[in-house]
Order: C-alpha cells, then sequence, then structure tokens
C-alpha cells in the first residue's frame, strides 16, 4: 500500500496576538487532503500560550512545557479534511507570540482527524542541545510520520535543529525549521518521513541553542480505495491497478463505466439491485485467481459490450433477467448464466473453445449467435428456446438448423 505523500507547506507565519497560517500554494491542497497547523505560542514570558482553535478545525494536541519559568512554550496542532478552495487561516487567542505553518497531505487513510491520526507522546528535551529523542509511536504500515517540534528560541533562525536520524524511517525531509525573536520569540520545526513498518522508533536530533523544546511523532496512515453502504456509487472512467482494490458494498445501484482493472486489482460488488459493467475490460488476473467477474443474487445484470479473454470467466446467477449484448468470448473463456427468468443474447459472438451454458432458465433467445472452432452453447431444463439466425462452425454443437459440419441438438422440457 503506498505511503501518503507531502502536498506542499505554506509560508511560515509569526506575530504577536495572532499569526496568518497560509494555504499552501505552489501545490495546493485539494478536495480531501489533510491539512495540519502546527504553531507554538505564549502568552507571556511565563504564561501558557492559549490560542483560539479556528473555525472548521480540530484541536487534535496541545501541551505546555516549563510553565511558569521564562522558558514556557505551548505545542499546538489543529487538523481538517480539506475542502475545495481553502484560504488562509488566522490563529489567534495569545498574548505574547505565536508563528507556525500550515501543511497538506495527500493520499492518507484519515476520515476523523479526531480520532484517525495517531498523536505519539510528547517529550520535554528542557534547555538540552544535543542526543534529543522524540518517544516512539506504533501506525499502520506505510503511515507517513510528521516530527513536530516547538521551539523558545528569542531569534530569528531557520537552522535550530540539525542531526536528524532513525533507522526505521526512510525520506526523512526538513519541511520548516524557524524561530522569531517577536516578544519571548518562539517557532516551529516540522519534518515529514514515511515508515514502512508498524513501529517507528525514536527519532534523535540536535538543537543549536540551550533554549526550551518539545516534540512528538504524528502518524498519517495510507489511504484505501473503498465505498461501504452508499445509495448509489459511480465509478465512470476508473482504473484500478497493481494489487489495488475497489470495495463496493451494500449499495442500491452500481454503475461501473469504462472500468479498467489491471495486474491483481479486486472489483468486488454485493448485495445490490443493480449492477452495470458496460465496455469494462479485465487483464491480467484480475479478479481473485482467473479473471473472472462474479455478480451474485441480483435482480439485473447486463454485461454490455464486455470482452472475456483467456480462460476468464463471466458468471452470472440466480438472476431476474440477464442480458449479454455484442459480447466476445475468445480462447476458452465461459459465459454462464444459470437460474433466470430471462436470458438473451443478441449479436454474440463465441471464438476458439469459448462456451455459453444457459441452464434451468424459463426462456432463452439467442439471436444472431455465432459460435467458431471449438465453441459451444448448452441449454438444459428451460421451458422456451428461440434460436434464430444463428451460426456453428467446425465442431461446436447448437440448438439451431444444423451448419456444414457440425452438429445438431435441441431439448425441450416442459
Amino acid at each position: 500500500m503506498a505511503a501518503p505523500t507531502f502536498r506542499g507547506i505554506g509560508a511560515y507565519g509569526s506575530g504577536t496576538t495572532s499569526f496568518t497560517a497560509a494555504v499552501p500554494t505552489a501545490d495546493a491542497p485539494v478536495a480531501g487532503d489533510l491539512l495540519l497547523i502546527i504553531m507554538e505560542s505564549t502568552d507571556s514570558s511565563t504564561a501558557a500560550g492559549t490560542p483560539s482553535t479556528p473555525a472548521n478545525w480540530t484541536k487534535i494536541f496541545e501541551q505546555t512545557f516549563g510553565p511558569g519559568a521564562t522558558n514556557v512554550s505551548t505545542l499546538t496542532i489543529f487538523a481538517k479534511i480539506a475542502g475545495a478552495g481553502e484560504a488562509n487561516v488566522t490563529v489567534n487567542g495569545v498574548l505574547d507570540h505565536c508563528s507556525g505553518s500550515m501543511l497538506a497531505i495527500a493520499g492518507h487513510g484519515v476520515a476523523n482527524v479526531a480520532t484517525d491520526i495517531v498523536v505519539g507522546t510528547a517529550a520535554n528535551h528542557g534547555t538540552g542541545t544535543s542526543g534529543l529523542s522524540t518517544p516512539s509511536i506504533t501506525v499502520t504500515a506505510d503511515s507517513m510520520i510528521v516530527l513536530a517540534v516547538g521551539f523558545t528560541d528569542d531569534a530569528a533562525d531557520t537552522t535550530n535543529i540539525s542531526g536528524v536520524t532513525n533507522a526505521n524511517l526512510a525520506g526523512i525531509t526538513e519541511r520548516r525549521d524557524q524561530t522569531v525573536s517577536t516578544a519571548a520569540g518562539g517557532g516551529v520545526g516540522i519534518y515529514t518521513a514515511t515508515c514502512a513498518g508498524t513501529t517507528t522508533g525514536n527519532t534523535t536530533w540536535a538543537h543549536d541553542t540551550a533554549a526550551q523544546s518539545e516534540s512528538l511523532h504524528l502518524g498519517i496512515k495510507p489511504g484505501v480505495a473503498a465505498i461501504v453502504g452508499t445509495l448509489a456509487v459511480t465509478l465512470g472512467t476508473l482504473t484500478l491497478s497493481s494489487a489495488a482494490t475497489a470495495d463496493v458494498q451494500g449499495a442500491l445501484t452500481v454503475t461501473l463505466g469504462a472500468l479498467t482493472v489491471a495486474g491483481g486489482a479486486v472489483v468486488e460488488v454485493q448485495g445490490i439491485g443493480a449492477a452495470t459493467l458496460e465496455a469494462m475490460a479485465l487483464v491480467g488476473t484480475g479478479e481473485v485467481t482467473s479473471g473472472a467477474v462474479e455478480i451474485v443474487g441480483t435482480l439485473a445484470v447486463t454485461l454490455d459490450a464486455m470482452s472475456v479473454t483467456g480462460d476468464a470467466d463471466a458468471f452470472v446467477q440466480g438472476s431476474g433477467s440477464s442480458t449479454l449484448e455484442a459480447m466476445t468470448a475468445s480462447g476458452s473463456a465461459q459465459v454462464a448464466v444459470a437460474g433466470g427468468a430471462d436470458a438473451a443474447l443478441s449479436t454474440m459472438t463465441l471464438v476458439g473453445a469459448g462456451a455459453v451454458d444457459l441452464s434451468a432458465i424459463l426462456s432463452v433467445q439467442l439471436g444472431a449467435l455465432g459460435a467458431a472452432g471449438a465453441g459451444k452453447v448448452a441449454t438444459s431444463g428451460a421451458l422456451s428456446k428461440t434460436l434464430a439466425t444463428m451460426g456453428l462452425t467446425a465442431s461446436g454443437t447448437s440448438g439451431g438448423a444444423p451448419p456444414a459440419g457440425g452438429e445438431h441438438s435441441v431439448t425441450w422440457v416442459c
């Protein structure tokens, strides 16, 4: 599963009683991205910062270190899921100084920012300068890890942190390292990385000034393509590659238009009233093992202009109506329709050893159907069968007029 990716970070903001957390511009967030504001503040040289939570944001972490002392520092983190056209955010409510940045993360699996983000235990580094250690957290494999650091450095500095090291993390990258001299001063450090395993281990680093600092890890889990329990789902021109999964469950209507399934991808549709898979292509092992499309227990199934290649199967069972129009089955592919009230296979072509098996149905219509090579059409247990203008070549069998060199078999069961 792919880890979330860093989208961008906005300009650093600072002030006395408020500051602007600027939305990233070079790589602007899109709807659905995870947004974080990481900030540091105080209300005086000895009092904790008290930033107000911006509208539509959630405070996921806040802790004050060294309250009542001259090195007091409050580290705060706000989060939200981006909507369309996010704007700059003003953070206020403090009395001495405040500063921070907004960053955007794409491809995450966070639905609820209050519960789906792993917020680690913060470490109080005091005025230490070397061997500082941010505690480990347990995460979902392939998570993005954010290292958030708060400083009280009363200086305009962009080189506060150095030597960031963690053997369990890959791609450790600085996103922000900045302090200011506004009032009592202060600032933040922000790093991102990815964790292939489920334990981050401790991150060690050094601070260039003997001033209060504190830090913690955030774990952002990867995203999955899952749609569950919806009333209507439309996946138009959706492409699933590699081992991706699209799981649609409990829907009344599901439309998969021009859907492509490649590699070991899976498309699962279950418990629905109607399913339409139009112009769908299966490549490689695109179902569980053999590249099959299986739709079970539906009221209506339409497979229009669908291609089944290799040893793939198109299997429709227990349906009230099955329509397989302009469908091609090549190689050793099979099309099976069982237990239906009505099945129509109009202008369908079977190539090679393909087979069409229609059993236990009330009405079968095979109009202008062609079966080539060793193709086979089997109809059994039906009350009514219509095989109009159907052609069969080589050693195939059908229920129509006997073709040259072919076989003829018709069975009526009333």
